[in-house]
């Protein structure tokens, strides 16, 4: 499993887990990577995050949703938190509609197969992060803007099929 973030012009992560996600090894992503992640920014950049995620169930436990809370006090998007995000709503989501088929298309060879072993899918994975631009992000950030005024005309609906 590997976590990722966009914040700003900057990719965070990736970060690689071993164990199957469950509330606990989320919760411990949070409070210990995330964070130690986080000490790493300057303040003005730290205090303005807005992390969002989907509704993986260990997203929406009460360990994680406690945590988040905690880190990110009416900062934070997704189902059981302060501001709600709708269920499948990958058209709006940068992760989504940018940066994993993105990820997908560098990683895979000219086969359409992935890495055949674990540190080559890392090794990839990692070399693959570094060719994201702030330029890309930056592109990123006006593309999520333009849907979020179709998905606003469309009375909330799904926009990818009007893009």
């Amino acid at each position: 499993m590997v976590r990722a973030g966009i914040l700003g012009d900057r990719i965070v992560g990736p970060f690689f887990l071993e164990e199957n996600v469950t509330a606990e090894t989320y919760t411990r992503f949070l409070s210990h990577d995330l964070v130690d992640y986080l000490d790493t920014l300057p303040e003005e950049v730290s205090g303005a995050v807005i992390f969002q995620q989907d509704g993986h169930p260990a997203h929406t436990s009460r360990r994680a949703v406690a945590m988040l809370n905690l880190l990110f006090p009416d900062q934070w998007i997704g189902a059981r938190g302060p501001r709600p995000w709708p269920p499948r709503s990958p058209d709006l989501t940068p992760m989504d509609f940018f940066l994993w088929g993105y990820m997908k298309d560098e990683i895979l060879d000219e086969n359409g197969l992935p890495p055949q072993t674990r540190p080559a899918m890392v090794a990839a994975i990692r070399a693959a992060f570094l060719t994201i631009t702030p330029e890309m992000l930056a592109s990123v950030r006006r593309n999520f803007m333009k849907r979020v005024v179709l998905c606003a005309e469309n009375g909330g609906g799904h926009v990818e099929h009007i893009l």
